[in-house]
């Protein structure tokens, strides 16, 4: 490890177990692995004994589905779980945009987290979307009724007309 500590490892683990194994971050953003100097690919067996570097990619941010094919189940569960959430983050974006596209925008409102807390919390909650506003975003995503949330809107007093924000960019 980059302490120089000792990392036990099955004799079949692979490139990629090794760099999953020392942290999932490290894996998710591997390219290649040094072993004993000499750079190999992820899919390589590596050596008992041997000292390993990975070399990773730190704008990398979704594991290749080809390791699926050579990785151990430990690290298939996770390689698994991070595309999972990865799904999941382009599933809320999705509902996000449609959200405001269909709904908020006609209110005057570019995004809820212009509204107060309590407000936000109220709808959430009213709606069912426990896990706060990602929640609400990819049940939307799959097909929410969009008619539900703006008549609990016309329930919290957030009304076409009432509000207007604006979106400023550039420089200060």
């Amino acid at each position: 490890t980059p302490k120089k500590e000792l990392e036990f490892m099955k004799p079949s683990d692979t490139g990629i177990d090794v760099a999953y194994k020392l942290n999932p971050l490290i894996g998710l953003r591997a390219l290649a692995i040094k072993v004993d100097g000499e750079v190999v690919g992820l899919e390589k067996i590596v050596p008992h004994g041997s000292l390993v570097e990975v070399l990773v990619d730190m704008e990398q941010i979704k594991p290749d589905m080809q390791w699926l094919t050579f990785c151990n189940i430990e690290t298939r569960k996770m390689i698994e779980r991070q595309l999972a959430l990865l799904e999941r983050d382009i599933e809320v974006q999705k509902g996000k945009e449609v959200l405001i596209e269909k709904v908020l925008s006609e209110r005057g409102i570019l995004s809820l987290g212009d509204l107060e807390n309590l407000t936000i919390d109220s709808l959430l909650m009213s709606l069912g979307c426990w896990d706060g506003l990602s929640d609400l975003y990819y049940k939307v995503s799959y097909g929410f009724d969009l008619e539900i949330i703006k008549k609990k809107l016309d329930e919290l007093g957030i009304l076409k007309g009432v509000y207007t924000t604006v979106l400023i960019s550039g420089e200060n």
